[in-house]
């Protein structure tokens, strides 16, 4: 069964997929129903990343994940390597290192990663860090 919603875009979003598909309602339909299974894929990606800083991912965002959704979806993707970078005092050109790593996945991936750590803040504790970095 298909559940209607009706979200608000900005225009540059809704130009875009009018010219990427047949009509808005389609492309916005398709998107939004292929995003889940992206993000699970992309996800599974980066499961090398450490429980550690895993947790220290959801500590750097928790007041982003709390807001994520009345930001700038612009900036999606942007806002994790800004947070990494600010807290970390790892060499950035040592490819081992935390901020080497979130620095050089793609946009899109990081991207995943602010949806993951705004999810474990929307939950409101039901999960503990712990619960949700092993279901990562």
């Amino acid at each position: 069964m298909k559940k209607s919603i009706a979200p608000k875009i900005e225009q540059s979003a809704a130009d875009w997929i009018s010219s990427m598909f047949p009509s808005l309602n389609a492309g916005s339909t398709f998107l939004l129903e292929a995003m889940p299974e992206l993000y699970r894929k992309t996800m599974a990606e980066m499961r090398s990343f450490a429980d550690d800083e895993k947790i220290i991912i959801l500590d750097v965002l928790q007041d982003h994940g709390k807001t994520m959704c009345r930001g700038s979806a612009d900036m999606a993707g942007r806002y994790l390597p800004l947070k990494i970078k600010d807290i970390c005092s790892e060499v950035e050109d040592d490819p081992d290192s935390f901020t080497f790593r979130i620095n050089n996945l793609p946009r899109f991936h990081v991207a995943c990663l602010e949806i993951w750590a705004a999810g474990f803040w929307q939950q409101e504790g039901k999960k503990t860090k712990e619960e949700w970095v092993e279901a990562f």
